[in-house]
C-alpha cells in the first residue's frame, strides 16, 4: 500500500512506523503531533523524510553557512500519513546530525508559506520514550549586528566613566564653584533742570487743580404742548474736556445727533437711550455745536452749546 507526498516521492511499508510503538505512553499521536504556540511558534513531532544538506552564500556575515532541510511526517494511531511539515535548520555550524527515519521533535516559527524554522531539532526513540540526541544551528550574526553592539558597549562604557569623575571632582571641596555672586550696581541718569528766563518776565507753571470740572447736564423730553421741554447747562456752554450729559427724561427712547460733528462723536453710543438713562460726552474740539434729541414716534427736540476755554 502506497501514498504519495506533494512532493512527488511515495511511502510504503517500509516507511510506515510500527503501530505498536504508538499504544505506549509518550508516543506520537495525530491530536499531539502538531503544538501552537502563539501566533506562529509552532511544536511538530514526526519521522524525517527528505533530509538534505547544503551551503548557502552569506554577504552579511562574509562566509557560507549551512542548511539542513527536511519534512516532518506524521501520523494518526492506526500508521495513516495525516500531514507533511517541511523543517529548516540554517546557521554558521550544524552540531549533530539526523537521517531519514528518525523521530524528532521540532520547535520553531511558523513562516506564512508553512516552512518551520527551528534553531534545534530533538531525537527520539521510535516510542518517544528516550531521547536520543539534539541537533543545533549556530545562530548568524551579521557583522553590522557585532559593530552595533561594541558602540553600545563602549558609549555604556563612557557614560559610566563621566559619572565617576564628576562625582569625584564633585566630592573635593577645592575645586567646587564659588557660591558667591559678582554685585550688580544699577546707576540712574539724572538729567540736570534747566530754567530760561528773559529780562522782562519768568516762566513759571499755573497751578493745577486735581477737581475735574462740574459736568454740563442736559435734560431732553418731549412735550408738544409745552414746547419740547428742552433744559440746558449754565449759559449752554462748556470747556474743552469738561463733561456734557444729555439724560432722557422722557418716556420713550431716544437718539442724540449734533452738526457738526466733532472728530471723536461716536454715533453707535448715541444711540437708544431709554428713559432715565444717560449718554455722556467730552467736547475736545470748541465751536458751536446744534444738539438734536430724536424721539423716534413724539418728535424731536433741538438746542445750541457752546465750547471754548474760559
Amino acid at each position: 500500500m502506497t501514498s504519495d507526498d506533494p512532493s512527488g516521492r511515495g511511502w510504503d511499508e517500509q516507511d510506515r512506523p510500527d503501530p505498536a510503538a504508538h499504544d505506549t505512553p509518550g508516543s506520537l499521536s495525530s491530536h499531539d503531533a502538531t503544538r501552537t504556540h502563539g501566533r506562529r511558534n509552532v511544536s511538530v513531532r514526526g519521522v524525517v523524510r527528505g533530509r538534505q544538506l547544503r551551503r548557502d552564500p552569506n554577504r552579511a556575515i562574509g562566509q557560507d553557512v549551512l542548511v539542513l532541510t527536511f519534512r516532518v511526517h506524521t501520523f494518526d494511531e492506526l500508521g495513516n500519513l495525516v500531514g507533511q511539515t517541511p523543517v529548516e535548520l540554517r546557521g554558521r555550524s550544524i552540531t549533530g546530525d539526523i537521517h531519514d527515519g528518525d523521530h524528532v521533535q521540532v520547535n520553531g516559527r511558523r513562516s506564512r508559506d508553512g516552512l518551520v524554522r527551528a534553531k534545534e531539532v530533538e531525537v527520539w526513540s521510535a516510542n518517544s520514550q528516550m531521547l536520543l540526541g539534539i541537533v543545533r544551528a549556530k545562530s548568524i550574526i551579521a557583522v553590522w549586528q557585532v559593530v552595533v553592539s561594541v558602540l553600545i558597549v563602549l558609549a555604556f562604557a563612557g557614560f559610566v566613566a563621566f559619572g565617576v569623575i564628576r562625582f569625584s571632582n564633585l566630592s573635593d571641596d577645592s575645586q567646587l564653584p564659588p557660591t558667591t555672586f559678582p554685585t550688580l550696581t544699577v546707576i540712574t541718569p539724572t538729567l540736570p533742570t534747566t530754567t530760561s528766563t528773559t529780562p522782562s518776565e519768568t516762566t513759571s507753571t499755573p497751578p493745577t487743580s486735581s477737581t475735574p470740572p462740574e459736568a454740563v447736564q442736559i435734560s431732553c423730553a418731549y412735550d408738544p404742548s409745552g414746547g419740547g421741554g428742552v433744559e440746558a447747562g449754565p449759559d449752554g456752554r462748556s470747556t474743552p474736556g469738561q463733561e456734557v450729559r444729555w439724560v432722557n427724561t422722557g418716556t420713550e427712547q431716544m437718539s442724540v445727533d449734533i452738526s457738526p460733528k466733532p472728530s471723536d462723536w461716536d454715533d453707535s453710543a448715541a444711540q437708544q437711550i431709554s428713559p432715565g438713562e444717560t449718554f455722556a460726552f467730552a467736547f475736545v474740539d470748541q465751536g458751536t455745536f446744534q444738539y438734536t434729541c430724536v424721539f423716534p414716534t413724539s418728535g424731536k427736540v433741538s438746542g445750541q452749546l457752546i465750547v471754548e476755554t474760559k
